[in-house]
């Protein structure tokens, strides 16, 4: 990382998050209390210097992975191993897909693709209220601002448009399972507030109150147009969501994200192929684009690839985590593996990426004297393989949380360096 914003993440507290009008701007157009409680640590106040070379390094990465998803080498070669709703293509883009990055000291990594990636509108709301320290001279400092709010409407508009033609979009569910009980539920509020803005109804919906019956999708009595899907059933396989995944194969409506998208980007054993310059000769992929990856992809192996005692003398080098995978759940760091817990993995379905820390952010709480040193990464909020925002996610311990003190998603700067 340049020097410049390594010393920033040390030292510098000048710009951020000012969390009790974000509070306010959240709690308006939802009507619910917010970033209290369980959600006190959804924002951090710290803001976040990455080098403007990073950032472009991501949007390289990101663009080269799309580019191959829609070879149908890669088609041919990912989707044969995904359930076969895979198969099934709805002819249009997801929206909002994740792609996670860590910066530590040298070129930014791709960790992880999430197709369901939460947070978009969230640390957009949180953009529109960054705090400066006075004095600060601000031309130094370029903040990340994502596209206004409206935007993210016309790309579900437009997608719609693109499957239905003039079929008006009249009603669209916003779906997981107990979505009142996600941690990113406010989110949901503030999808439904915007569709609501833009003269389309929106519905917060548990994907078991969902009715498909002579050929309509259906909640709460009337019929859905467009499902925006949060749900981490990704190949839609749960009993609850079995009237989703029947309209959703009538193609009589637009699902986004999709089960597709994940089998053609999301799957973690994906990244050991895309990071392979060998793998993606294979598939007529340019050199200079297998150039890219293989600089922006640690090394990922399937962990049935190795025998175990290959994996236990070198587990000090690896991250584990479970191929279906999501959130951080089941991952783990090679260095704190117990024996139980990795002879429980070998069989489990995990791929093993070369371990490539987190980024550094300094944090230093009221009435302390010594800063207190945070993880940060990076998530670029991307549709039809261009990024749309880069926000950071703040936290301690082994993946983001939002539970620590000072963590949470967080303003992006990029210093100039002229």
């Amino acid at each position: 990382m340049p020097q410049l914003a390594r010393v920033l993440n040390e030292t510098c507290y000048c710009a951020g998050t000012d969390i009790p009008a974000t509070r306010e701007a959240l709690r308006a157009p939802t009507g619910e209390p917010a970033l209290t409680g369980a959600h006190a640590h959804l924002f951090s106040p710290l803001p976040v210097f990455v080098p403007a070379t990073a950032i472009q390094r991501m949007r390289d990465i990101v663009r080269a992975v799309h580019q191959i998803s829609a070879l149908p080498a890669w088609r041919s070669l990912t989707l044969p191993g995904a359930p076969g709703i895979a198969g099934h293509d709805p002819a249009c883009e997801s929206v909002f897909m994740g792609f996670d990055f860590h910066l530590g000291d040298a070129e930014p990594r791709l960790i992880e693709i999430n197709t369901n990636a939460g947070g978009a509108l969230l640390t957009a709301l949180a953009s529109r209220n960054i705090l400066y320290a006075p004095g600060v001279d601000v031309s130094c400092l370029q903040a990340i601002v994502p596209p206004p709010a409206e935007a993210f409407v016309d790309m579900f508009s437009d997608a719609f448009r693109s499957k239905f033609g003039n079929r008006p979009l009249r009603r669209i569910a916003i779906v997981d399972d107990t979505p009142g009980q996600q941690y990113l539920y406010p989110e949901f509020l503030l999808f439904q507030a915007l569709f609501q803005r833009a003269g389309i109804d929106a519905v917060i919906a548990d994907a078991a109150a969902l009715v498909w019956r002579d050929g309509v999708l259906s909640v709460e009595g009337q019929p859905v147009d467009l499902v925006y899907n949060r749900l981490t059933d990704f190949y839609l396989e749960k009993p609850t969501s079995l009237a989703l995944r029947q309209a959703y194969l009538a193609d009589a409506i637009l699902m986004t994200p999709h089960p597709r998208a994940h089998a053609l980007l999301a799957r973690k054993s994906h990244l050991a192929r895309l990071g392979s310059p060998a793998a993606l000769r294979a598939l007529g992929v340019s050199d200079g684009v297998a150039t890219i990856l293989a600089a922006g992809i640690p090394e990922t192996i399937a962990v049935r690839d190795r025998a175990p005692d290959w994996w236990w003398a070198r587990r000090r080098e690896w991250f584990f985590k479970p191929e279906s995978g999501f959130g951080g759940r089941g991952a783990y760091r090679g260095a704190g593996l117990t024996r139980a817990t990795f002879e429980a993995i070998l069989d489990a379905g995990y791929i093993a990426q070369r371990y490539v820390p987190a980024g550094t952010r300094n944090y230093l709480p009221t009435g302390a004297t010594q800063p207190q040193s945070m993880k940060v990464d990076l998530r670029c909020f991307v549709h039809a393989g261009e990024v749309l925002s880069v926000a950071a996610r703040v936290y301690r311990g082994q993946t983001t949380n939002f539970r620590t003190q000072g963590g949470g998603f967080a303003q992006v700067f990029i210093p100039r360096e002229d």
